[in-house]
């Protein structure tokens, strides 16, 4: 069995993070030996929310650190071999969901698991692979190979750097398709506009540090090799 910290980063999800939190509890000690939260200086009720949970390691963020700097910091405090890092802003996220990423690992059927949820947005023609998936079950040892790069990388690049520890250490990838599952960003409960500003936060920071499309590309043909088949 293999050791797993779970890792969730959360800034101002007063909306989902309870029940992200609520639907991991049931695995500690099972298949998940602790789960971490970095709080990075929310403004609305997260912190509040977070410390009604006993169960949890709470980091609270002095400073907005922004994603990727509060992922490593998180990384570096674990404990386990493994981390399964778990975007905060999920909804209709179940229990079963979160095991169905680490049965892969835990059966030895590949060396990493991504989530493939119902409004992913893959690259064409890659329709199996979600490169930009926060939600990611890999060897710690592989993320500290380059911690510093992920602490100073900007924010949406997290996933752009672990695509490429994948790439170089030829790990076996298993797609989990999370097929109710959603990010909160872009359905109907926020107005359009808020969607669309983190939707193009997210694509100038990727674009910035991915060399355009054609280094996106070369990324998903090399992750596509490594799938592991049904």
């Amino acid at each position: 069995m293999k050791t797993i910290s779970l890792i969730i980063p959360a800034y101002n999800e007063e909306k989902t993070i309870e029940n992200t939190i609520n639907i991991s509890i049931p695995l500690l000690k099972k298949e998940l030996l602790e789960i971490i939260v970095v709080n990075d200086c929310s403004s609305d009720n997260t912190l509040k929310i977070l410390k009604k949970f006993r169960e949890i390691r709470l980091i609270d963020n002095k400073k907005n650190l922004w994603k990727s700097a509060s992922v490593a910091k998180a990384i570096e405090k674990s404990k386990w071999d493994y981390i399964f890092l778990v975007d905060a802003d999920l909804i209709n996220l179940k229990t079963k969901d979160l095991e169905d990423m680490i049965e892969p690992i835990k059966k030895k059927e590949a060396g990493v698991s991504i989530s493939f949820l119902k409004n992913s947005w893959p690259l064409f023609p890659f329709k199996k692979i979600d490169y930009c998936s926060g939600q990611r079950v890999i060897e710690k040892n592989i993320l500290m190979s380059e911690i510093e790069k992920i602490r100073t990388f900007p924010s949406y690049s997290l996933e752009w750097i672990i695509n490429n520890l994948i790439i170089k250490n030829k790990l076996k990838i298993k797609v989990v398709y999370w097929k109710e599952v959603e990010n909160r960003y872009n359905t109907k409960d926020l107005w359009f506009i808020v969607g669309l500003k983190k939707i193009i936060k997210i694509w100038s920071e990727i674009m910035k540090w991915a060399w355009w499309f054609f280094a996106m590309y070369k990324v998903n043909i090399e992750l596509k090799k490594l799938l592991v088949k049904k």
